[in-house]
C-alpha cells in the first residue's frame, strides 16, 4: 500500500522549518523523506503520464501533490521552480484573496477586446468575455481560448501571499495564459522580470479605511486591544451581535479594528452609519474588511454568548512539546492552548480526519482547505499544566467526529479515536 501523503509531507516540512526562511530544493526534500520514511514497494511504482510510465517513483509525485495542497492552504510557498519554503507573508505586499475575483472580473469587463502580452513568451492575448463565473481569454497566435475562474484567482493570490508577494514564473501552477491574464487584470499585481509580484505599499499611505484594514498586522491589533484595556476611547459603540475574543476577554470587533487601523490610516475612522467621507468609514459583519482583518491575523470572532472556544474543551487553536493546560475563566471553563502545537500536529498528520478520513477541501474546495479540529488524546480537561507532544498527544479530526468523540462523555473522558474509527469502518463494511 502506498504511503499516505501526510506521512511523506511531515519530514519535508521539518526540513523546511529548520531552514526557514530560506528556500529548500525539491531534491533535498526527497532525500529527507527517504531518510525518515520506510517506503513501501507500491511507493516505487512509476506513475503514468499520457498513458506511459514516467521515470520517477510514484511517491515523488505524491509528495509534490502534498506540497501543492499546502500551498493552496497558504502554509507553504513555491518561491521558484523546484524550490519551497514555509509561508513567509509580507503585510506590505498582501493581496486580499476574498476581494481578488471582484477586482479581476471588473477589470476584465472594462477591457474586453484589449490586447496584452506575456513578458516571458511574447505571446499575445485578448479578453473576449467576462461574467460572474469566468473570464475567457483568447490567445491570438493560436485558435485556442482558456478561462479563468474565481477558484483559480483565489488560489493564486493565497499562494502569492504565502511567498511574501513575490513568486517565480509559473510557480502559481497555472498556464502562461492564465498567469498572464491574472497579472494583467489585477490592479495590485505586476511583473518583475519573469516573476509575479504584488504591489509594495511601503511608504505609501492607504487611501481608504478598507485598505488600512487590509494592511493590519497581528501586533497592531494586539496594540489596539492593550489600548482598549487601558481605557482608550473610539467613535464606535459596543457590538450587538459579535465579539472578538483574546485571552478569554471579549471586545467589540469594530473598536479593535478601528483603533488599530487609525495608526495606519493616519486619521480617525467613523462608523459606516455616520455621514462623512466614505473612505474614512468602516462597518462590521461577516465577510466585512473588519472581520477579515481580525480572522486573517488569528483572532476568533464569535456570536455574543457563544462559548469563546467552541463546544470542545480540548480543541487546539490555530515545534516540539510545549507546556499547556492552565485554566482561564470565560463563559465556560476554557484551557490555555498553544497554536504552535496545532501547526506541528497538522504538519505531521495533514488535515484529513483520522477517524472518517474526510478532507474538507474535497467537499468545499479552497474554503475547506486545511479546516480541521485538533483533538487531545490526553484531555486538557483532566487539569494541570503538562508537556504536550503534538504527534503523540494530538490528532486531526473533522468537526462531526470531534463531536462524536465527546458526545455523552465527561470532558476528561472522551472516546478513544481508534475505537470510533473502528466503529465507522465497521458500518462502512456493512
Amino acid at each position: 500500500m502506498t504511503t499516505a501523503q501526510s506521512a511523506l509531507l511531515a519530514p519535508a516540512v521539518r526540513l523546511l522549518e529548520a531552514e526557514a526562511p530560506g528556500p529548500v530544493a525539491l531534491d533535498r526534500l526527497y532525500d529527507a523523506v527517504e531518510r525518515a520514511v520506510a517506503l513501501d514497494a507500491d511507493d516505487l511504482v512509476p506513475p503514468t503520464l499520457r498513458g506511459r510510465p514516467t521515470k520517477e517513483p510514484g511517491w515523488h509525485r505524491n509528495l509534490r501533490n502534498a506540497l501543492k495542497a499546502e500551498k493552496v492552504a497558504g502554509r507553504l510557498a513555491n518561491v521558484a521552480p523546484g524550490y519551497w519554503t514555509v509561508a513567509r507573508p509580507d503585510a506590505e505586499r498582501h493581496v486580499d484573496p476574498d476581494r481578488a475575483w471582484a477586482e479581476v472580473v471588473a477589470a476584465a469587463r472594462r477591457s474586453v477586446g484589449d490586447v496584452f502580452e506575456s513578458p516571458s513568451r511574447g505571446r499575445r492575448y485578448r479578453v473576449s468575455g467576462a461574467d460572474d463565473g469566468r473570464i475567457t481569454i483568447d490567445r491570438l497566435d493560436a485558435s485556442k481560448a482558456e478561462t479563468l475562474s474565481p477558484v483559480e484567482v483565489r488560489r493564486a493570490v493565497v499562494a502569492l501571499n504565502a511567498a511574501g508577494g513575490r513568486t517565480g514564473a509559473r510557480t502559481l501552477n497555472y498556464t502562461v495564459t492564465k498567469e498572464t491574464a491574472l497579472v494583467h487584470l489585477h490592479p495590485d499585481l505586476d511583473w518583475d522580470g519573469g516573476r509575479v509580484v504584488a504591489r509594495d505599499r511601503r511608504g505609501t499611505p492607504p487611501s481608504t479605511a478598507a485598505e488600512a484594514l487590509d494592511r493590519l498586522t497581528r501586533d497592531q491589533l494586539l496594540g489596539a486591544i492593550a489600548a482598549l484595556d487601558a481605557g482608550a476611547e473610539t467613535a464606535f459603540a459596543d457590538s450587538r451581535d459579535y465579539d472578538v475574543v483574546h485571552d478569554g476577554r471579549r471586545y467589540a470587533p469594530l473598536r479593535v479594528a478601528a483603533l488599530a487601523a487609525e495608526s495606519v490610516f493616519g486619521r480617525p475612522l467613523r462608523p459606516h452609519s455616520d455621514d462623512g467621507d466614505p473612505a474614512s468609514t468602516i462597518k462590521g459583519g461577516l465577510g466585512s474588511p473588519c472581520f477579515r482583518a481580525l480572522e486573517r491575523n488569528g483572532f476568533d470572532v464569535v456570536r455574543k454568548r457563544e462559548p469563546a472556544d467552541g463546544p470542545y474543551p480540548d480543541e487546539v487553536e490555530p515545534v516540539g512539546p510545549r507546556a499547556e493546560g492552565g485554566r482561564v475563566r470565560v463563559w465556560v471553563d476554557r484551557y490555555e492552548r498553544d497554536p504552535a502545537l496545532r501547526d506541528a500536529c497538522l504538519a505531521h498528520y495533514g488535515s484529513v480526519c483520522r477517524v472518517c478520513e474526510v478532507d474538507m477541501a474535497e467537499t468545499y474546495g479552497p474554503l475547506g482547505a486545511g479546516y480541521v479540529h485538533v483533538h487531545h488524546v490526553r484531555p486538557l480537561a483532566a487539569g494541570g499544566e503538562r508537556e504536550t507532544d503534538p504527534v503523540a498527544d494530538l490528532v486531526p479530526v473533522c468537526p462531526n467526529c470531534h463531536a462524536m468523540l465527546h458526545r455523552g462523555r465527561a470532558p476528561d473522558d472522551p472516546r478513544a479515536v481508534g475505537a470510533l474509527r473502528a466503529a465507522v469502518q465497521s458500518l462502512r463494511r456493512d
